[in-house]
């Protein structure tokens, strides 16, 4: 139900506990960082854990350390009652004002916004990941801002602004791909926004979308050999197996995982479990699935989940047509807390982000051009103005683009395309550990094997090859990647690229009988997104213009 919080609590804590429990003396003996690599261990909540939590802030008011005692006070929140916790994190909270490090703030609101949002305050909560997030934006710390995107994001999918949560989380893969280096748990925080990512274009039912981020998770999970996260990922999978009609496959994938699952996952497997029995035709075991998601509700004090307002109205018909008039009265209150509970959150939320995370950015370039606006002797003038040389400027870019573009199909048309060449050095040929003899035998097979044009050949793999040539995979791999200076694959894919442009120009009445994915395939493509990015790598202009230039040369 809620699985960044699940990522974020894995990403604090672990099951192992330190091997020594050491006493108080000894705790205040060790340094800070050995603190902190014991404090890393520990399963949080246990009377020992507590106990290097208070060693810790003692030694940081001894060393009178600001910052070390408002991060063991932020520290000190996990395993503590909800009351606890919010006067550790608040007392780090003030601790923190007189403090520069923002990466410090960021955690400590972060923290915050996690114990608000396990105790069901959503909108206070969403302050406070918001709060994080301005401080991580200030500390260029990308892991604290990809971290509280995804919390933000997972509230505002939550409550039905799930487009703009999909806009957030691919600005999280973007900046997870642009600062992977600067990222400490790349891995992890890869993983939370996968999964985050998924489950927002499962909600809007883009069923390919969910199903591509799904599958990517599955592989990252498996990778991290992180069992808790793939048996999620593995019933968002059944979940997607249910939308795409695969129902004995959904089902079989819930029961699998369902016995590892409790609270609001529970539910919400047994939601998806539920529909299925419905689909099949078992309305009783639905009955059941969704009276059980009703008692875990109660259990937990009514919170909103997905897909509460249909599991109760299924219930109340099948508590009406059956008679049964004190279920009846049940789930009609239920419905109609569940419609108002629903609609107010709805309401603050978007209140929340509307007013201090949609709205800053878009009053900042407000405001900026307001400032140069009345700067200007004349509103008229300066719309005119500016209108007149915005235009200009797109038009000399245009004119400049194409220009660039025509210079590039003048020398495509005129030059022979060739394939990417590397002399290899002394060093890099004797790094391969390869017999002289078997890498020119191997060398001479691929000329001749290139010659005939092999590459043509859509099952064409790295194995197939090797068996051809009479070698094996390792040995191909080393001398490709020497001699050819590319991987087996982008060797491949050049091959082919290379002889599709220069065939394609002298044989142009290709373009007129064929569609573009067949001329793909004719060439080696499987795929006519791998031919067009292959085609636009290796001459700098799209399938589409290469085309028309050869259609125009032709007439």
């Amino acid at each position: 139900m809620r699985p960044y919080l699940v990522f974020l609590l894995l990403s604090m804590m672990t099951i192992t506990v330190f091997s020594q429990e050491l006493s108080k003396d000894q705790l205040l003996q060790l340094s800070f960082d050995s603190l902190d690599r014991i404090e890393n261990e520990l399963e949080y909540g246990t009377m020992y854990s507590k106990k290097v939590f208070d060693a810790h802030i003692l030694k940081a008011k001894y060393a009178k350390d600001m910052g070390q005692l408002a991060e063991a006070y932020r520290k000190r929140v996990w395993g503590e009652d909800f009351d606890t916790a919010i006067q550790y994190v608040d007392s780090s909270i003030y601790i923190s004002k007189k403090l520069t490090d923002e990466s410090l703030k960021s955690r400590i609101h972060y923290s915050k916004g996690v114990l608000l949002y396990e105790s069901d305050r959503p909108q206070e909560s969403l302050k406070e990941y918001i709060t994080a997030y301005e401080f991580a934006v200030k500390a260029n710390n990308y892991e604290h801002i990809i971290d509280c995107l995804n919390s933000i994001s997972g509230l505002k999918r939550e409550y039905a602004q799930e487009l703009e949560a999909i806009m957030l989380q691919r600005k999280s893969l973007e900046l997870l791909k642009e600062h992977k280096e600067e990222i400490d748990n790349y891995d992890l925080t890869h993983l939370i926004t996968l999964d985050n990512i998924s489950r927002c274009y499962l909600q809007v039912k883009n069923i390919d979308s969910a199903k591509f981020y799904t599958r990517k998770g599955i592989d990252l999970a498996l990778k991290m050999r992180d069992l808790e996260t793939y048996r999620s990922l593995g019933i968002l999978d059944a979940q997607i197996n249910y939308y795409d009609g695969n129902y004995l496959k959904a089902k079989d994938s819930l029961l699998k995982y369902i016995e590892h699952t409790e609270g609001f996952s529970r539910a919400d497997a047994l939601f998806y479990l539920g529909m299925i029995e419905g689909k099949v035709g078992d309305l009783n075991k639905k009955r059941a699935c969704f009276t059980e998601i009703d008692s875990i509700l109660e259990e937990n004090g009514l919170p909103l989940m997905d897909n509460v307002k249909e599991t109760f109205q299924f219930l109340l018909k099948e508590a009406i047509e059956s008679r049964e008039k004190g279920l009846e009265s049940k789930y009609v209150n239920s419905l109609v807390y569940y419609d108002s509970l629903l609609g107010e959150t709805q309401r603050h939320i978007r209140n929340v982000t509307l007013n201090e995370f949609d709205l800053p950015f878009q009053e900042n370039a407000e405001r900026q051009m307001k400032k140069k606006f009345y700067s200007e002797k004349s509103k008229m003038l300066y719309l005119f103005s500016f209108s007149l040389g915005l235009s200009m400027v797109i038009l000399i870019f245009f004119y400049w683009n194409y220009k660039k573009v025509q210079r590039k199909l003048e020398i495509v048309m005129n030059e022979k395309a060739e394939p990417l060449k590397r002399n290899p050095k002394k060093d890099d040929i004797a790094q391969m550990d390869i017999d002289s003899e078997v890498v020119q035998n191997t060398l001479e097979a691929l000329d001749d094997w290139e010659k005939n044009l092999g590459y043509l050949n859509q099952k064409t793999s790295q194995n197939s090859l090797a068996t051809e040539l009479g070698t094996n995979t390792t040995y191909l791999s080393k001398i490709i990647n020497t001699y050819k200076g590319q991987t087996f694959s982008n060797y491949l894919k050049d091959l082919r690229v290379t002889y599709a442009v220069n065939h394609l120009k002298e044989n142009p009445g290709i373009i007129d009988t064929h569609s573009t994915i067949q001329i793909a395939e004719m060439f080696g493509f499987n795929s006519l997104d791998v031919f067009t990015r292959a085609i636009k790598s290796k001459i700098g202009l799209t399938p589409a213009l290469f085309f028309k230039k050869i259609k125009r040369s032709n007439l």
